[in-house]
């Protein structure tokens, strides 16, 4: 064998390896695409789910003036401040609570797997919020006192389509 045709074998067997070790190492990278898309649902519904179990701010918000809208007076729901909520313009609500305008988001209350209306307001946010084919969801979950004894869950839904 001459000296060229060895070093054309070599190049050949290293490509050939070199290809291999780079589509595993690709292969085993999760997509980021996926990731990215992931982590920002989460920090949608992390300060989405933060700034309304609160007083907000001021704590006497309004539809039409309110830094922080929080759902919370004296740590239990205030109903005035939920239906407030659901007046408020869906780009002031998305520039307080720095929700993305790709997101899609909702809030709504449950006792027991039992949907709770609040004066004919079922949720507040993105109109599909019940649709169960969404591609890309994250979900919060947390307990909260309304009426001032009974505990009931707040539930924080943000999705993309």
């Amino acid at each position: 064998m001459r000296k060229a045709q060895a070093w054309l074998l070599d190049f050949m067997i290293a490509t050939v390896i070199a290809s291999m070790v780079f589509g595993l190492i690709l292969y085993s990278l999760p997509f980021s695409g996926d990731d990215a898309g992931m982590a920002r649902l989460e920090r949608s519904l992390g300060t989405l789910s933060s700034a309304l179990i609160s007083e907000g701010q001021p704590e006497n918000w309004n539809r039409n003036d309110f830094i922080i809208p929080g759902i919370l007076s004296e740590g239990v729901v205030d109903k005035g401040k939920f239906l407030e909520l659901s007046h408020a313009s869906d780009f002031r609500l998305r520039e307080s609570l720095g929700i993305y305008p790709d997101v899609y988001y909702c809030v709504f209350f449950r006792k027991h797997d039992v949907l709770i209306i609040v004066d004919n307001v079922l949720f507040v946010g993105s109109e599909n919020c019940f649709e169960d084919d969404l591609h890309t969801a994250a979900l919060a979950e947390t307990r909260i006192v309304s009426n001032g004894t009974e505990l009931i869950s707040a539930v924080f839904k943000v999705w993309k389509e």
